[in-house]
């Protein structure tokens, strides 16, 4: 008998609401002899809060790669953290600039790996998910990244020397055993056999939970807000329809579908993303009086007993008996400062004069009501800063504001469900506001391990708070292995793409070994390889499916709608 599997829901709440309050997230794998085919459709329940968990897999290169350090070319197997720095790529400054890298190797087993050569003779070997910064219009006026199994023969990728390459054959390769990546803190770049590559892939189930969201009856979709923190500012692309895989999604009785998803930008950027036509809607800046003097040495890497720490805890303390205020006003204080030395007085304004060059902190500041809308998509869009420090610090900030808004809001629904009874979805239903569904990509950036910053501790609060008053977290992560512990054990639902590192595979047995009749490389193993397979965790019903999700409807992943249509070829060439 033909059933539908539903993630996340009790069985009590599925003879209470039965599949309304559900998102359709593709079909499960079910294997009969040496056949495997996609069978049940598997829905995941959002009536009510949980933490998701995304396994994605990372995109890798091969040993004898060539990567560019301040002491020449070295091959990656090689690459030492602790003496070696290497050249990382602005693609928005188009500037190169030295950075310190974390090294990464995987050991993998039958997979298969992509080798593709170009026609000035270079070629690179790697993983099908590894992206490579390609050249999509004439010279550098547009660029974009791409993972290797998206490029096709006569595509250019940009090189070391800021010229198009054009990809001349590509091939498939087995027998690779270890393969190895670097983690870049601020650009996220780095040469490669002469080419300009990536460190992180993007995720693709994010954007079909929000979509599923988006599509759902309006009596329903009404209590829900989604909010994105965009990281690498490619979730914009939802607005546009996915018509380059119109054949696939008819295959899944499905259609392309652009979404009215609201993008939000720094303040200080805004201007400049209208004049290059990018699809943005609205500014966003924080106010300045929200921060308190440690989050500005965090921002600022600096400590909070070390003088420049001192002056700053001086100043932000006594602004703050005055009401709000902004960056100007602090340095006006600064220089007025009679405690400290003048060289420490220097260093201090410098620091926020920088601060106020990135057109993010203001007197008043975006409200977070502003941010969340029922039934509706919004993508903030801190792509523009290259700092990590930066970006922790909008997500902790908002972060912390969305909890005890949705706290409040929780105690006056929970006084009208004991007044009138009402249940959520259910008839009489009439909330305070929406629940929210927060959906953060690179999760171990802003949960490590090891470590903190600025984001971190608020999330942890969400991640132990949040459901209860009606906050559900989406966290997507190449690296599960070192993501913080409290992200394992407090997720519900956990989808695994294929991991392969060692790490990542002991950090997701760890939280599924109650379930598990075998090791999680078993189950992984046993997937087809195909985009999208994934297995799946219910801690609700206690269960583990191997399922492939659904195609994207909306557009994915920074390509713009003109350059993959049959305006491509001609664009590609021109150069």
């Amino acid at each position: 008998m033909v059933y539908n599997i539903i993630l996340g829901r009790t069985e009590s709440d599925k003879k209470k609401f039965g599949e309304r309050g559900t998102i359709y997230l593709g079909r499960s794998y079910v294997k009969m002899g040496a056949t495997t085919s996609l069978s049940n459709k598997v829905l995941m329940d959002v009536a009510r809060s949980h933490v998701v968990l995304v396994a994605g897999k990372r995109g890798c290169l091969t040993g004898d790669t060539l990567v560019f350090t301040d002491k020449g070319n070295k091959f990656i197997r090689d690459f030492n953290e602790k003496e070696d720095k290497i050249l990382s790529f602005d693609k928005e400054t188009k500037k190169f600039e030295w950075e310190n890298a974390e090294f990464l190797e995987y050991s993998i087993e039958d997979e298969e790996l992509l080798k593709i050569k170009f026609e000035n003779g270079r070629e690179i070997k790697l993983t099908k998910e590894h992206p490579l910064l390609a050249v999509t219009g004439n010279r550098l006026l547009s660029l974009l990244w791409l993972k290797a199994d998206q490029f096709n023969i006569g595509d250019n990728v940009l090189s070391k020397d800021l010229e198009p390459l054009k990809i001349k054959e590509i091939s498939k390769i087995c027998g690779i055993k270890k393969v190895y990546d670097l983690r870049v803190p601020k650009n996220h770049s780095f040469i490669a056999n002469g080419i300009i590559s990536h460190n992180s892939g993007k995720s693709y189930s994010l954007s079909v939970m929000a979509e599923e969201m988006s599509r759902l009856p309006y009596d329903v979709k009404k209590n829900l807000s989604m909010l994105f923190f965009d990281t690498m500012g490619i979730f914009w692309t939802m607005k546009y329809p996915n018509e380059r895989d119109a054949d696939l999604l008819k295959k899944w009785n499905l259609e392309p579908e652009g979404f009215d998803i609201d993008v939000y930008v720094p303040e200080g950027s805004f201007e400049e993303y209208k004049e290059k036509g990018l699809p943005v809607d609205n500014s966003f800046s924080i106010k300045t009086s929200e921060l308190s003097s440690n989050d500005w040495c965090n921002v600022f890497g600096i400590g909070v007993i070390r003088p420049l720490g001192i002056l700053i805890d001086r100043v932000v303390g006594d602004l703050k008996e005055e009401g709000d205020y902004g960056i100007v006003d602090i340095i006006r204080r600064i220089k007025i400062d009679k405690r400290s030395k003048q060289d420490v007085k220097d260093a201090c304004e410098n620091r926020f004069l920088a601060a106020q060059k990135w057109g993010l902190f203001s007197r008043m500041g975006t409200k977070v009501s502003d941010l969340l809308h029922p039934g509706k998509i919004t993508v903030l869009d801190i792509s523009a800063y290259r700092e990590e420090r930066v970006k922790g610090l909008v997500v902790g900030l908002l972060s912390k504001k969305i909890l005890a808004d949705r706290i409040v809001s929780r105690k006056a629904e929970e006084l009208e469900a004991i007044e009138e009874g009402s249940k959520y979805f259910g008839e009489e239903e009439v909330q305070e506001k929406p629940l929210i569904w927060l959906f953060i990509d690179e999760g171990h950036i802003f949960l490590p391990k090891e470590g903190n910053n600025p984001a971190k501790i608020p999330l942890i609060h969400l991640l132990r708070e949040g459901r209860q008053p009606g906050i559900s977290m989406v966290i997507a992560t190449q690296q599960p292995g070192e993501i913080a512990r409290d992200v394992m054990t407090q997720s519900d639902i956990i989808f695994s793409h294929r991991v392969t590192a060692k790490a990542d595979i002991e950090a997701l047995n760890a939280i599924m070994q109650t379930y598990l009749l075998s090791d999680i490389q078993a189950y992984l193993n046993n997937l087809p390889r195909l985009k999208g397979s994934a297995i799946i965790l219910d801690d609700n019903s206690e269960r583990i499916y191997p399922m492939r999700v659904r195609p994207k409807i909306s557009w994915h992943g920074g390509e713009t709608p003109t350059s993959i249509k049959t305006k491509k070829r001609e664009e590609l060439s021109l150069l």
